[in-house]
């Protein structure tokens, strides 16, 4: 099955999520290309999902729950006036913003 690599990864997030730990080598024959592209793909993928490498004969890479994105103190910073604007927009943007302010321990005002 060839694809794009936008829709591979897609899809490759989508089986981690339904299957649990899947290898590399499965990816790459599901999807009919190398275990480095694979790879690639699992690194990109970690920056926003929790996934866990577990090497050996039955390892793999599973995902590990909630997805998440990683964000530094300066670039949180830059995106909290945004946040205040859509705070007032619903219940789950005021919890955003109050899960930063604690992170930040300051009031985005």
């Amino acid at each position: 099955m060839k694809i794009d690599t936008l829709n591979r990864r897609i899809l490759i997030r989508e089986r981690l999520i339904e299957r649990g730990k899947v290898s590399s080598a499965d990816f790459a024959k599901e999807f009919e290309v190398s275990r480095n592209t694979i790879i690639k793909d699992l690194s990109i993928l970690s920056m926003f999902m929790p996934i866990v490498v577990s090497p050996g004969r039955n390892g793999g890479y599973e995902y590990m729950g909630e997805r998440y994105l990683k964000l530094n103190e300066k670039e949180l910073s830059s995106i909290v006036p945004i946040l205040n604007r859509a705070k007032d927009t619903g219940v789950v943007a005021k919890a955003a913003v109050n899960k930063i302010n604690d992170f930040l321990g300051e009031k985005c005002s």
